[in-house]
């Protein structure tokens, strides 16, 4: 148990740190967000009528891009998209949909790896039968669907649009979702999947507890 223990917390390190930034100052923020602003505009980016401006839309970004705890671990998973549509309307909604399904495809990655870790460590100690692993896998297999039907509170941060020469419209966008709030969804969405497939089969697994 001890070095399953370690295992877990290693992992979650891991992961966590992986494409931490170093926290900048409101200066850094709001200098790198003018610099952006100014490329994106000479690209051809405009924001929606009666939307922010570029660059404030880009210092929420970047505030929340940034926004570390004490570990150095990022406190917002950010998903970003850039569909194409028809018309502004229709492309904007693939891009709601697009950044909500990149956020799932994070944390269902990372959730995944730390319960396949701790079931082949329980199927060693013979705490965890070969049936009860097969559900855990036909349950983690679907994971980022799973996650994605239980994120509920996401913050739009960043949208902007180009009008491209066939007529169609390319949206630019950017979300957040609080890590602790992602991540305690992620657990509960996948110990209600867990318990349909055997009863107190969720309880066997520390990870999600």
């Amino acid at each position: 148990m001890k070095k399953l223990f370690l295992i877990l917390v290693s992992m979650f390190a891991l992961v966590g740190t992986v494409g931490a930034k170093p926290a900048l100052s409101e200066k850094d923020i709001a200098k790198m967000a003018k610099k952006e602003a100014k490329r994106l505009k000479k690209e051809g980016w405009t924001v929606a009528p009666g939307a922010l401006p570029m660059d404030v839309q880009l210092v929420r970004r970047y505030t929340k891009e940034y926004d570390l705890d004490d570990n150095e671990q990022n406190l917002y998973y950010l998903g970003t998209s850039n569909p194409t549509a028809q018309f502004f309307d229709a492309a904007s909604l693939q891009a709601a949909a697009l950044c909500k399904l990149d956020i799932a495809g994070q944390l269902g990655g990372k959730m995944k790896a730390i319960i396949e870790a701790e079931v082949g460590n329980k199927q060693t100690s013979g705490v965890m039968s070969t049936d009860e692993a097969v559900s855990v896998a036909q349950v983690t297999a679907a994971i980022s669907e799973l996650v994605q039907a239980n994120l509920r509170d996401i913050i739009p941060l960043f949208e902007v649009m180009k009008k491209l020469p066939n007529g169609n419209v390319q949206i630019m966008r950017t979300v957040a979702y609080a890590r602790s709030m992602a991540e305690t969804a992620a657990r509960e969405a996948v110990a209600n999947e867990l318990e349909k497939k055997m009863k107190g089969l969720s309880k066997k697994l520390d990870c999600l507890k």
